[in-house]
C-alpha cells in the first residue's frame, strides 16, 4: 500500500516489462513476492513491448471503426446533425480511442476544418495531456513519480524515445519553461493548466495564420485569437435541423473556397474546361461573381439582399451597408460578419451577428439551389 494514495498494489496482478538491451532477469519484488516479467504489457488500452513501442495503429483502427459506426446514426452533416454536436460526439467517443463531419471535400485545408468547428488537433490533445500530467507530478516533491522525473531529467538523452524527451519537445514547442525550471517554480495545478491552455491556443492560432497565407482556400476564413474551443459562427448559430445544416454546409464550402465553381473546374481540368460562367456567359465564375454579380442569379440574390440591407439599416446603422460595399468587403460580410476586416468598418453586436448569419446562410443556400436548377436545365 502506498503512503500517498493508500492504494493496495496486488503483486499477482502486477507485471513488469524490462526496457533494456541487457538480456537478464531483473528479479523485481513487491514485498516478498516476485513480479512477473513479460515481453509486453497492456496498460490503459495500450500494449507496450520490450522495445518501448506501443500499438498505436491498433488504437487508430479502433477509432476508425468507432467513427464508421457513428456515421449511421448521423455523425455526418449530410444526415442533418449539426457538426457542433457531431464534433462533441467525436471528441467523446472517437478521440479517446485514437489517442467528414462537416460535409466538406477532402481538399479543404486542415486548419479550416479545425477553425470552423473550434476543435483541437489530435497532436494538440496528446501534448496537452502530457503537459498536464507533468504539472500534476511536480505538485508533490516527495512522491515516487517526482523523484523519477528528477532522475530522468539528469539521465535521459534528449534524442531518446522517453517521456522526458517528449516532455521537453512539447515544452519547447509551446514556448513554455524547461522542465528543470518548472521543478523549481512549481506552479499550482490550476495555474499550470491555464498556462498550457493559453500556450496551445497561441501556438495553433499562429500556425493556422501561417497556413492561411499559403492556402488560397482560406482567403475568406478569419482565424480567431483563441480558435480552439470557439466554433465559427457558421456552425455556432446553426440549429440541429436538417435544412439549416444543409444551408450551413453550403456556406462552409464557400468560406473555404471548396464550393466548385467554373473557375475551379478550369483549374482542375488544366483549362480543358473554360472558367466562363455557364449561366450568364459574361465573366469568370469565381466566388465574387457567383455571390454578387451573375445576372442569372439576380432575382434570387436581390430577394435575400433586400432582407439583409433592411436588417443592417434598421439595427446597425443607416450607412453601414454602403460603407461595406464601398470598401469592397461585401463577400467577406456575407461569409463572416464577425471577421477582423468587418470589425475595422463596424463593430457588430453578438445578437446582430446571429441574425445576419441566419439571413446570409439562407442567401448562400438560395444562390446554390438556383444555380443548380439552372445548370440542370441547360
Amino acid at each position: 500500500m502506498t503512503n500517498k494514495d493508500f492504494v493496495a498494489i496486488n503483486p499477482a496482478k502486477s507485471e513488469i516489462v524490462p526496457l533494456t538491451k541487457v538480456q537478464q532477469q531483473l528479479n523485481v519484488y513487491l514485498g516478498d513476492k516476485k513480479i512477473d516479467e513479460k515481453n509486453e504489457v497492456k496498460h490503459l488500452g495500450l500494449i507496450r513491448t520490450i522495445k518501448n513501442k506501443v500499438n498505436i495503429e491498433d488504437r487508430l483502427k479502433v477509432a476508425r471503426r468507432t467513427i464508421y459506426a457513428m456515421l449511421g446514426p448521423g455523425l455526418s452533416a449530410r444526415k442533418g446533425m449539426s457538426p457542433i454536436v457531431s464534433a462533441r460526439l467525436w471528441q467523446t467517443y472517437a478521440l479517446p480511442r485514437a489517442c467528414m463531419i462537416q460535409g466538406l471535400p477532402k481538399r479543404v485545408a486542415s486548419a479550416a476544418n479545425y477553425c470552423l468547428l473550434g476543435i483541437e488537433p489530435i497532436q494538440s490533445t496528446v501534448d496537452r495531456l502530457l503537459l498536464n500530467f507533468f504539472g500534476g507530478i511536480i505538485q508533490d516533491n516527495t512522491s515516487i513519480e517526482y523523484r523519477i522525473i528528477e532522475r530522468q531529467l539528469v539521465m535521459s538523452k534528449q534524442t531518446a524515445n522517453t517521456f522526458i524527451s517528449r516532455l521537453e519537445t512539447a515544452l519547447s514547442k509551446y514556448k513554455l519553461p524547461k522542465a528543470q525550471e518548472l521543478l523549481l517554480v512549481k506552479p499550482t495545478r490550476e495555474k499550470w493548466k491555464t498556462t498550457v491552455k493559453c500556450a496551445i491556443q497561441d501556438y495553433w492560432a499562429e500556425k493556422w495564420e501561417m497556413e492561411k497565407l499559403e492556402k488560397s482556400t482560406m482567403k475568406y476564413l478569419d482565424i480567431k485569437a483563441r480558435p480552439i474551443g470557439h466554433a465559427h459562427q457558421i456552425w455556432k448559430f446553426t440549429s440541429n435541423n436538417t435544412l439549416e445544416v444543409k444551408k450551413a454546409e453550403i456556406k462552409a464550402k464557400l468560406i473555404t473556397r471548396t464550393y466548385t465553381l467554373q473557375v475551379d473546374r478550369a483549374k482542375f481540368s488544366r483549362n480543358v474546361e473554360q472558367d466562363m460562367c455557364q449561366l450568364c456567359n459574361s465573366a469568370t465564375e469565381d466566388t465574387e461573381h457567383f455571390m454578387l454579380e451573375c445576372n442569372a442569379l439576380k432575382t434570387e440574390r436581390d430577394k435575400h439582399l433586400t432582407t439583409l440591407i433592411s436588417y443592417v439599416k434598421n439595427n446597425i446603422g443607416n450607412k453601414i451597408f454602403d460603407k461595406i460595399m464601398n470598401e469592397g468587403q461585401m463577400v467577406e460580410f456575407i461569409l463572416d460578419s464577425s471577421s477582423e476586416k468587418i470589425k475595422e468598418i463596424v463593430n457588430i453586436k453578438h445578437q446582430n451577428i446571429r441574425d445576419i448569419e441566419n439571413i446570409t446562410r439562407t442567401l448562400c443556400y438560395g444562390l446554390h439551389t438556383k444555380r443548380t436548377t439552372l445548370l440542370n436545365k441547360s
